[in-house]
C-alpha cells in the first residue's frame, strides 16, 4: 500500500468506516438470523424499537452535539484544543457536573489527547486536524 503524505489523514477514516460497515453488517445478520428461526418478520412483529421506553434524551442528544462540536472546534481551533474540548465534555456528560468530575473528566482528556496527538502526529507523522 502506497500512501502519500499529503493523504495520510485519509488512511483512519477508511479503515473506521470499513469497521464499522462490518459491524452493521453483523448486527442485520444476527436480527436476521433471530427473526427467521421465531418466523416473525424482520421489522413488522413489533419487537424492534430503536428507543427504549424512557431513554436518556439528554445524553443521547448530548453526545451527537458533542461529537458534532469537536469536529468543529478541531477545524478552528486544532486537534488539542479541540479533543481536550470533546472528550471533557462528553466526560462531564456522562460523570456529572461537580467540581471532582470536571477537573478528572479535563484531566483525563488532556492526557488522551497529547497521547493520541504524540503516538499519530509524531511516531507515525499521521496530519492531524
Amino acid at each position: 500500500m502506497n500512501i502519500t503524505y499529503s493523504n495520510s489523514h485519509l488512511v483512519f477514516p477508511k479503515i473506521t468506516l470499513m469497521v464499522l460497515g462490518i459491524l452493521v453488517a453483523g448486527l442485520v445478520l444476527q436480527r436476521f438470523i433471530r427473526t427467521k428461526r421465531a418466523g416473525t418478520g424482520f421489522f413488522g412483529d413489533g419487537s424492534f424499537e430503536f428507543f427504549v421506553k424512557d431513554f436518556d434524551k439528554v445524553r443521547f442528544f448530548g453526545t451527537f452535539l458533542g461529537l458534532f462540536g469537536m469536529i468543529l472546534i478541531m477545524i478552528f481551533a486544532g486537534f488539542i484544543p479541540g479533543g481536550i474540548i470533546g472528550i471533557s465534555f462528553l466526560n462531564i456528560l456522562y460523570t456529572g457536573f461537580d467540581k471532582k468530575n470536571i477537573l478528572v473528566s479535563i484531566i483525563i482528556a488532556s492526557i488522551e489527547t497529547l497521547i493520541v496527538w504524540f503516538i499519530f502526529g509524531q511516531v507515525f507523522s499521521i496530519t492531524l486536524p
